[in-house]
């Protein structure tokens, strides 16, 4: 095999690989909402390099690959595998526990804010952090919200903890934050499992320990999104 041909199956590989993710709608899995423009921009761009590549090494002549040259390939291509060999990205209870960062509420808390806008549940963990932000965010008691989350605790005398990511880049750096949530007293008997999403409705509250709570109206079990991140 030539080296031309070599390089251009390289390619090809890569150029498939995109071309799977955008398909698949699996690409934020791996990559966050900022960033997952790069997905259709690469599987378009590395899809017209392979055609071209192919084409051109097809016809062409010249050396051939040296077991230098595989092994180079195969280091290039070995992203492509690890993919491919590990599961997929996954954002639940496991991963909320590795990825809570400690600071990671706080890390919002001096971001400029629309007092008037939907409450995201980032909103209400950085809420309990600090009440200069709760009260420039207008985070307070008797506030209603609408929110969606998975099960990351398992409800105890009535209340769960609901948890949210959030990524700037790829699930890599992906911060999961967490807001506790008192089921309605019709709901506390039903049984909810540890990664189930949920959809709630209800209004914000003084916990009795301190801090928020979410006093849900409503708690609708939902599939999880296609985007599993929450816009911060």
């Amino acid at each position: 095999m030539s080296r031309r041909l070599l390089g251009a199956l390289i390619v090809t590989a890569w150029a498939v690989f995109f071309d799977y993710l955008w398909a698949s709608g699996d690409a934020l899995r791996y990559v966050g909402p900022r960033t997952s423009w790069v997905v259709p921009f690469g599987a378009i761009s590395l899809s017209l390099a392979a055609v071209a590549a192919l084409s051109g090494a097809v016809r062409a002549t010249g050396a051939r690959a040296s077991g230098r040259d595989a092994a180079g390939s195969l280091l290039t291509l070995s992203p492509i595998a690890l993919v491919l060999v590990l599961p997929a990205a996954s954002l639940g209870a496991q991963a909320a526990s590795v990825k809570d960062a400690p600071d990671a509420a706080r890390s919002i808390t001096g971001r400029a804010v629309a007092r008037h806008t939907p409450l995201t549940l980032a909103d209400v963990a950085a809420a309990n952090v600090s009440a200069d932000f709760a009260k420039r965010r207008g985070v307070l008691p008797g506030r209603r919200i609408a929110i969606k989350g998975l099960v990351s605790r398992a409800p105890s005398g009535g209340v769960l903890r609901l948890t949210r990511f959030t990524s700037s880049c790829c699930a890599a750096d992906a911060l999961a934050f967490h807001a506790p949530v008192k089921l309605p007293p019709a709901q506390i008997r039903k049984h909810y499992t540890i990664d189930q999403w949920l959809a709630i409705e209800g209004k914000l509250a003084r916990a009795p320990k301190g801090g928020l709570i979410i006093e849900a109206t409503q708690a609708t079990p939902i599939p999880e999104p296609d985007n599993p991140y929450e816009a911060i």
